[in-house]
């Protein structure tokens, strides 16, 4: 398998493995990647959300409270690389902002525009504004739903001895 970016840019994929995991016929397990394409992506991530929703409705991320989206680099630690930027959502449907002080600090991309309350597929209701900006996806985001363990594969035995032995 070579995962091999034809564009310049982060470039973000899901690879699907079925195999007979410990003897179970059609066991799936799910690779994310990522890669930098044709050039080199310094100083920044890979990922190019903080947010993703992959629903197609309306308020497919919808956030109030005073709820804020940023970044910080997690090798560095977060007290010294917290910025008020990088934080992208992106959404298959819409996304809302409600109250003065929820906040995105990063750009908004959406896929969705038919929804008849957001007809530009983000909502503000309280003043707040991506510092970004509003974008369109150029295709709707497919993330692969994460795999469910199964049960365990066999049941502990246990044993009780009477109180009074």
């Amino acid at each position: 398998m070579v995962f091999a970016p034809v564009d310049t840019g982060a470039l973000e994929a899901a690879l699907t493995i079925t195999s007979n995991d410990d003897g179970t016929s059609g066991s799936q397990q799910y690779v994310s990647l990522a890669g930098g394409g044709l050039s080199t992506i310094a100083g920044g991530s890979l990922f190019s959300n903080a947010i993703f929703a992959t629903a197609f409705g309306c308020d497919s991320v919808d956030m109030r409270g005073g709820s804020t989206v940023d970044s910080f680099d997690s090798s560095l630690g977060f007290n010294s690389s917290h910025t008020l930027s990088g934080g992208n959502v992106g959404a298959n449907g819409t996304v809302s902002l409600n109250g003065a002080h929820t906040a995105i600090y990063g750009a908004v991309s959406v896929w969705n525009r038919n929804c008849d309350q957001f007809p530009s597929g983000f909502n503000s209701n309280g003043g707040g504004q991506p510092s970004g900006g509003i974008g369109s996806l150029n295709g709707p985001g497919n993330y692969p739903s994460p795999h469910c363990p199964s049960r365990p594969r066999s049941t502990p035995k246990v044993s009780t001895v009477p109180a009074d032995r």
